[in-house]
């Protein structure tokens, strides 16, 4: 584990098998492992003949102590856990849709219109921001063309991001000990670094806030499906010496990035945007997507730079995978950019709910 960027290239890929799972693999360049938390074992065997080897991974029979909710579900698929899972925020459908506009360079003001005219809140939040101080518009905004005419297709879809975003990111969660707004706050001054370093790696110019802004959404399913479990989690980062997403890992048999991207591509999000939040920690199964999962956890730790990491043990980052080369001056300037717009984005999103 360690808590700074390495531009160190990796060779082998890392196949992590979580709890009650079995993993075989013949080849070379996979590399199998897991993480015990003192509450399981791991087995592990290889063939000579075959060449192939692997690992199987076992809860203890007094983990039950620990397990809590998770005892009664030590099967569960995580395509069941986001369907059975109480209180997850409704699916903020303006956002897909939008970010498929966006992409499009041939749709313009009229589609984006098209998109966030159908939901009553978004408009209200949209022409109540594009009157606060923030914005300054010479005159009175009243109608959601003169709106997205006056800031531009940008802006606007950052506005509409920002709105639907804290909808679901501005609650408390308790079991990381994330106080009310803490997750949205940290999640946009991610947003905000991601827009200075990683800009140029997508034709799709919101990609890289988009990103920033649902980079830790998993963490409100694990928060609702396994939250009296995080006292074991954050056990094993302090006395394992093990980062949050490793010790979630281990217990679990999947991390909030894992979640949180499969949430995402439930919610229609385009590949873009699930694949790197997925792969956040293991960059180098992200394919196309590799930067991207690279720049989120480069994005991740600057925000803590600036004082908006939140929670228990934030600093308990897994950044051993990176290879991607992010330029430092880029970099500078996104943490001096996030300091600066996180009060603005938080006035004006207080403009839009009043």
């Amino acid at each position: 584990m360690s808590n700074t960027p390495t531009s160190s290239p990796i060779s082998k890929q890392n196949m992590v098998v979580g709890v009650g799972e079995l993993a075989i693999s013949n080849k070379r360049d996979v590399v199998i492992n897991t993480y015990a938390l003192g509450s399981c074992i791991a087995v592990s065997a290889y063939d000579t003949v075959t060449k192939a080897g692997g690992i199987i991974h076992i809860m203890l029979p007094d983990s039950r102590l620990y397990l809590g909710k998770a005892e009664r579900q030590p099967s569960m698929k995580l395509a069941e856990l986001l369907k059975k899972t109480p209180s997850l925020p409704v699916t903020p459908e303006v956002l897909p849709k939008l970010i498929r506009i966006m992409k499009d360079p041939d749709n313009g003001a009229e589609e984006i219109m098209g998109v966030i005219s159908t939901d009553p809140s978004i408009v209200a939040g949209v022409l109540k921001l594009a009157n606060s101080s923030i914005y300054a518009p010479p005159s009175p905004v009243t109608d959601l063309n003169e709106a997205v005419t006056l800031l531009g297709n940008k802006e606007i879809y950052r506005i509409v991001s920002n709105v639907a975003s804290s909808s679901f990111l501005d609650g408390e969660l308790k079991s990381l000990e994330i106080g009310k707004g803490g997750l949205w706050t940290h999640s946009l001054a991610v947003a905000i670094v991601m827009e200075a370093i990683a800009e140029n790696e997508s034709d799709f110019e919101g990609l890289p806030y988009t990103l920033g802004l649902l980079h830790d959404i998993g963490k409100l399913v694990l928060h609702h499906a396994y939250g009296e479990c995080y006292n074991r989690v954050f056990q094993g980062v302090e006395t394992e010496n093990l980062s949050l997403n490793q010790a979630e890992t281990a217990l679990f048999g999947f991390d909030h990035a894992l979640v949180g991207g499969e949430m995402l591509k439930e919610w229609g999000f385009p590949e873009e945007i699930y694949v790197p939040v997925r792969y956040r920690y293991t960059p180098e199964n992200a394919g196309q997507f590799r930067k991207m999962s690279d720049a989120l956890q480069i994005a991740n730790w600057a925000a803590g730079v600036i004082g908006c990491n939140v929670g228990r043990d934030t600093w308990a980052l897994d950044m051993e995978n990176l290879t991607t080369d992010i330029d430092e001056i880029a970099l500078h300037r996104g943490i001096i950019e996030a300091q600066e717009r996180m009060q603005q984005a938080k006035q004006a999103l207080s403009a839009g709910s009043n």
